[in-house]
């Protein structure tokens, strides 16, 4: 199932893309009032999940030329916890362009985060912030979206917390990640976070 956040007529709400790609179903329709994506994940089972699925290809959703789509998920509940370098092809990308910053060997994970205040849509036009950034960058990631709150999780059980996975955006402003030895601010300007177009639930895979 794909899940989506949208505006229409200055209203924002949450809705269900139809298997034909061309309409969307607000989930209000389907007997849930949630609007915030982050509410409508922590209400759901995955009985609930089917039924909606189910129910959303029964009726007539709105035409998707007629809405305009926002991030899934607009303003996250906390920051956007990321790994870094983690595949060879970037890790040697990295390190021609900076080798001290992003060079050498790595026996541990890197993580770090992104601060978003509000994730941009996609399609969205970005702020490049050209008045301190001389080094725009971006790299297309896989994002996990977290359904329920996990702590000390077994390996064998971690896919019981994921909801589902969209495609985020991870825009860098390279020289500000460099100048200060950490990547947090360069990569938590805002619209550094565009999100979408959609989640696409862990079933579907």
């Amino acid at each position: 199932m794909k899940v989506l956040t949208y505006m229409q007529g200055g209203h924002k709400a949450v809705g269900i893309l139809k298997k034909n790609g061309q309409e969307v179903v607000p989930v209000n329709y389907l007997g849930c009032g949630l609007v915030n994506m982050t509410e409508f994940i922590a209400s759901m089972t995955e009985d609930k999940m089917q039924k909606l699925e189910k129910n959303a290809e029964l009726m007539d959703g709105i035409p998707m030329e007629e809405v305009r789509l926002l991030s899934p998920i607009v303003h996250p509940k906390q920051d956007v916890i990321c790994l870094g370098i983690n595949y060879y092809a970037h890790a040697e990308e990295a390190a021609r362009f900076h080798d001290e910053a992003f060079g050498g060997e790595r026996p541990q994970p890197i993580y770090f985060s992104k601060r978003v205040n509000r994730a941009v849509g996609d399609g969205e036009p970005i702020d490049g912030h050209f008045d301190i950034v001389d080094s725009l960058d971006y790299e297309a990631e896989l994002a996990v979206i977290i359904g329920k709150d996990a702590k000390n999780v077994a390996e064998a059980d971690a896919f019981d917390y994921v909801f589902g996975y969209s495609v985020l955006n991870d825009v860098s402003a390279r020289n500000l990640q460099t100048s200060h030895k950490q990547w947090y601010f360069g990569k938590s300007l805002d619209d550094f976070t565009p999100i979408g177009p959609w989640i696409v639930t862990k079933e579907e895979f």
